[in-house]
């Protein structure tokens, strides 16, 4: 009897992220998250569907990437509760036009949160 090979799929490359989705021996699938070659993680998807781990790996490897340009730049995620002044002086930004524009982007996950739940109301300050 002929031995069955196990299906496996990479998706991004290997030089910034990596998804690996992979079965392993029962037909469940597993994954690998890497960045710029380094293992970051491996987990059980906890099922054999591979369409479904499909998405879940392209969904996955945006997260990735999204991930690595905050590391690359870290200004706009690491100070964006600060200021817009304060960030446009350390960053030395001339003005507050250019910041915008280079660093105000609408990222899916945010805009679909923001659209489907409900709004989360503060108490007032005195």
């Amino acid at each position: 009897m002929a031995r069955r090979s196990l299906w496996s799929k990479s998706y991004g490359d290997r030089a910034v992220a990596k998804i690996r989705v992979y079965e392993i021996c029962g037909g469940m699938l597993n994954a690998e998250r890497r960045l710029a070659g380094r293992l970051l993680d491996r987990k059980s998807l906890g099922h054999r569907d591979r369409d479904r781990a499909d998405v879940w790996a392209t969904v996955e490897l945006g997260k990735v990437r999204q991930g690595h340009a905050a590391t690359a730049d870290p200004t706009p995620t690491v100070r964006k509760h600060l200021p817009e002044g304060d960030v446009a002086q350390a960053g030395g930004w001339a003005d507050l036009t250019s910041l915008k524009t280079t660093y105000e982007h609408v990222d899916d996950a945010t805009l679909y949160r923001v659209v489907t739940e409900p709004a989360e109301l503060r108490e007032a300050r005195a």
